[in-house]
């Protein structure tokens, strides 16, 4: 398998390492700088599994359901917000060297779905606050669905980067970028080296 090769997504118990707690240094350090691809939709996948866990411990809790409005107009008015923000603040990813072009991938990546999750938080905290506890059900069902489509790292998401890469005229391919060019030194890494 060539760096150009996609790898495919993890399978069995490495797809969710990121979901324990200290598990992530352990597991980075055993595999060594590893795929940053194959890394990359292991992070991916521990936020849609998140907010499945999290509407499940929400299920038993019995809260004060209230009117939906002004809650779900709210809801979707952060929708619309968090879309628009995305595309405002989101910047076209930089061609210079596959170490660049996978750090702007990966900060790409983060803020999506920092934009997508928010959505998902308005409404875990609406049902606390005096919405029906459905509306963090539909927040996150809306969340899941802008994470799936448009924050996953698929092969088709990833090949509609390199259309846009290629037109720009960049003679560098995205997935050999982020499977070859290693993530930043953690903090923890760079204090223990100072």
């Amino acid at each position: 398998m060539t760096p150009n090769d996609d790898p495919g997504w993890p399978h069995g118990p490495s797809m969710f390492v990121f979901l324990i707690p200290g598990a992530v240094p352990w597991y980075l350090s055993r595999r060594g700088t590893g795929d940053g691809l194959l890394v990359l939709r292991q992070v991916f996948i521990s936020f849609p599994v998140a907010l499945v866990l999290i509407g499940t411990a929400l299920a038993p809790i019995r809260l004060q359901g209230g009117s939906l409005v002004p809650w779900l107009p709210i809801l979707i008015a952060l929708a619309i917000v968090s879309l628009v923000g995305e595309r405002v603040i989101e910047k076209p990813l930089d061609c210079a060297t596959d170490a660049t072009l996978a750090g702007t991938y990966r900060t790409r990546f983060f803020l999506r779905i920092a934009f997508a999750d928010a959505l998902a938080l308005y409404g875990f905290c609406f049902a606390f606050i005096g919405a029906p506890k459905w509306i963090y059900y539909a927040a996150a069902g809306m969340t899941l669905v802008r994470l799936w489509t448009g924050v996953a790292p698929t092969r088709s998401a990833l090949a509609r980067d390199q259309d846009i890469l290629n037109r720009s005229g960049c003679g560098r391919t995205l997935v050999a970028a982020l499977r070859t060019a290693a993530p930043p030194p953690s903090r923890r890494d760079q204090r223990s080296s100072a």
